[in-house]
Formats: C-alpha cells, sequence, structure tokens
C-alpha cells in the first residue's frame, strides 16, 4: 500500500506520481483538505493513521493508494478529483480516473469519518471477497445540477428500496404458508393414523367376538348331544 502526504509544509512535489498512479489504475483513496479547517482539522488525523491500521497487513499490495493532499495543491489531478462542494473531500479514483466515487456514497456501515470507516471504505471496495458491486459513477454524474435533479435521484433511491421491501415481504409471506402447508400435512397425518388405528381396533374386536361366540356354540351342541 502506497501512501502520500502532500502539503505546503513539507513542500512535496508529487502530484506527477500520483497522477501516474491513477493513469495506471490503481485504487487512489484522496483527502483534499483545507489549512486552518476546523471539519480538516479534525478528519486528517483519523485519515493519518489509516497508514498505522493497513500498512503492515497490504505491505505487499502496491495497487492501493492512500492520499492528502492541501487544497491549493492540487493541480494537475482537479480532472480526476472533480468538483469539490466542500472541505475535507474524500474520495476514491479508479479505472484510470474514470470513475470517482464520494466517501459519502461509500456502502458502508458508518460514516462517522473515523479511521475504522476509512479502513472499511477501503477494504471493501479494494478485497476481492468484501467487493461491493457499485455501480460506476462518472466525474459529470457526480454532481447535482438542480433541485430538480435531486428530487429526482431521491425518488429513484426509495423506489428501489420499496422494491426491495416489497421482495422481502413476499419471501417472507411464502416462507410463512410453506411452513403452515407442512404444519397442516403433519396434522393431517396424523389424524389419518389414528383414524386407521381406530378401524383396525374395530375389525379385530369383531374377530374375536365371533371367535368367541363359534366357541360358545361348540359348547351348546356338545351338551345337547350328552343329553
Amino acid at each position: 500500500m502506497i501512501f502520500k502526504s502532500i502539503s505546503s509544509v513539507n513542500k512535496s512535489k508529487e502530484n506527477p506520481e500520483v497522477i501516474e498512479m491513477i493513469q495506471q489504475g490503481k485504487y487512489v483513496f484522496i483527502l483534499v483538505h483545507k489549512l486552518h479547517c476546523p471539519p480538516c482539522m479534525a478528519t486528517r488525523p483519523e485519515w493519518l493513521k489509516i497508514q498505522k491500521k493497513l500498512s503492515n497487513k497490504y505491505k505487499n499490495n502496491n495497487n492501493i493508494a492512500v492520499v492528502d493532499i492541501e487544497s491549493d495543491l492540487t493541480n494537475g489531478l482537479n480532472q480526476y478529483i472533480g468538483d469539490v462542494d466542500g472541505y475535507p473531500t474524500m474520495k476514491l479514483i479508479k479505472d484510470k480516473g474514470t470513475v470517482n466515487i464520494p466517501y459519502e456514497n461509500a456502502a458502508i456501515s458508518k460514516k462517522d469519518r473515523s479511521v475504522d470507516s476509512f479502513v472499511e471504505w477501503i477494504e471493501t471496495n479494494t478485497m476481492p471477497e468484501n467487493k461491493i458491486k457499485q455501480e460506476k459513477m462518472p466525474i459529470s454524474n457526480n454532481i447535482i445540477s438542480s433541485p430538480s435533479d435531486l428530487l429526482e435521484r431521491l425518488q429513484s433511491h426509495s423506489s428501489h428500496s420499496n422494491y426491495k421491501s416489497n421482495s422481502n415481504n413476499k419471501n417472507l409471506m411464502n416462507k410463512r404458508k410453506s411452513k403452515s402447508k407442512s404444519k397442516k400435512g403433519g396434522k393431517s397425518n396424523k389424524t389419518m393414523n389414528k383414524t386407521m388405528n381406530k378401524t383396525m381396533n374395530k375389525i379385530m374386536n369383531k374377530i374375536r367376538n365371533r371367535k368367541t361366540k363359534t366357541k360358545k356354540n361348540k359348547r351348546i351342541v356338545k351338551t345337547n348331544k350328552s343329553r
């Protein structure tokens, strides 16, 4: 895993290296922050903890880069980062810079800008076994151009969630029906067995009664003959 910190303090000129990594098709997770910005000052220390968390785990993986850069030093990177609506901005740039996905759109449990949320974000997008299929979002599609555009996106999201909930409800109903059928089938089998046992007992009782009657008749015939 590659870590880059580009700031005016260390006078780093690593932008060409970051651009080269993007063009090579690496997963580049980038934090754009601004000096003297309180939210940035709270987020950047958590971002820097990523190195402690993941450097040993991914020391042999050079396909992932974690970069933090000051907003005034993004020359040459702006075309890949896309629009920055506020600071800090965290994005995943992949597919040779044709796709960028904001941290806010990440499919993770918590988006609280903690190191754990950043680690989860990185791993869900880079580990094959945890990779979540996300729709590729071109840079132009990340921009909400108007309130009507926002409304359309919200409506499509709600309809998708409603479809999921409806399908889940149908599955639950089908499961309940199959359970009730199996229960009914079990009950019907039990009642069938009971009725079979009753009829068998009746038949056996009739046979026994007939036998006893024939024995009695034989005795009566014998007594009559002896007389």
